[in-house]
């Protein structure tokens, strides 16, 4: 989970950069793999935004990537946080439990 805190602020960077090349092809990949991460830990707004993307892309849809990044950003941001506020709750609790 760390992981994730960790690296997906900078898969999210690269998300950005990605949506200015022509072949969309590495972008779409980034989506479908950082999609996967977010569902496995419960950033169901965020994975249904590169779900979002990654189907565009799929159906060839030439579409302006930067609303749904910069909505998938503030998403993240914000489920992160929640998601990083839990885990600092457990472990206090398995703390004080020891």
């Amino acid at each position: 989970t760390q992981d994730l805190l960790k690296d997906a602020p900078i898969r999210l960077e690269k998300i950005q950069k990605l949506q200015q090349s022509s072949d969309l092809g590495p972008l779409q990949l980034e989506a479908h793999s950082l999609k996967s991460v977010c569902q496995t830990y419960g950033l169901t707004e965020s994975a249904t935004l590169l779900q979002t993307i990654e189907t565009a892309i799929g159906e060839n849809q030439r579409t302006d990537f930067s609303d749904l990044i910069t909505r998938l950003v503030l998403a993240y941001g914000e489920e992160s946080a929640k998601l990083k506020k839990t885990l600092d709750q457990l472990q206090t609790t398995q703390e004080t439990a020891s």
